[in-house]
């Protein structure tokens, strides 16, 4: 399963035959279900910044400038 489909499910979880079936669940549950699927949106966000800034870091050849780089993405991540 990817993130994009247990993102899914999170924020939809009704039976995953897709009948359609009415599914009543407790409303703690349906908070529950939404806080996680927010929080790994977020995790997926703080990744791909983080991606972004290991990218800068190859493409530089000055190891003062990847220093900062880092710094800088280690500060947008926290």
């Amino acid at each position: 399963m990817t993130d994009a489909e247990l993102i899914a499910r999170l924020r939809l979880p009704w039976p995953k035959d897709g009948s359609g079936d009415e599914v009543t669940l407790p409303i703690w549950v349906l908070i529950l279900t939404d806080e996680a699927a927010d929080h790994i949106e977020a995790l997926e966000a703080k990744l791909e910044l983080a991606k972004k800034g290991l990218r800068k870091i190859i493409r530089t050849s000055d190891m003062h400038s990847a220093w900062d780089i880092a710094i800088a993405t280690v500060e947008k991540l926290e």
